[in-house]
């Protein structure tokens, strides 16, 4: 299977149309996006999606909205657009797993909202 390495900053063109959807109006009165903040957060751990042996081989693109806590959690993991519905639990559950240094506003750690696409297949 290949590494998957997710950048923040790499994959901001992909998902540039997205951006401002998926997230609630308090989630994004209460968190920052990418532009917004002076640091961007960094992965700390990246699980590998856990794919079943009856999907193996399954492709499709499936974009995840979360928001990357001051803790460097990551906070409401949620399905934002999917090219192959059998693929989102497995695109949940991968993220749900993964930890970041978080984002910074003025020297401080911040919440910050991240969509991020995973490609299967």
């Amino acid at each position: 299977m290949k590494k998957l390495v997710i950048s923040l900053i790499a994959v901001a063109a992909a998902v540039s149309s997205l951006v401002g959807e998926g997230f609630t109006d308090e989630e994004k009165a209460s968190t920052f996006s990418a532009k917004e903040v002076e640091v961007m957060p960094v992965p700390v751990k990246q699980s590998q999606p856990n794919v079943p042996r009856s999907l193996k081989g399954v492709s499709g693109k499936v974009f995840v909205a979360f928001i990357v806590a001051p803790s460097g959690s990551v906070k409401d993991p949620r399905i934002l657009k999917s090219e192959n519905d059998s693929l989102n639990k497995i695109a949940m559950d991968c993220v749900a797993s993964w930890s970041f240094k978080a984002a910074q506003k003025g020297g401080e750690n911040v919440s910050m909202r991240v969509i991020v696409p995973l490609r299967f297949g």
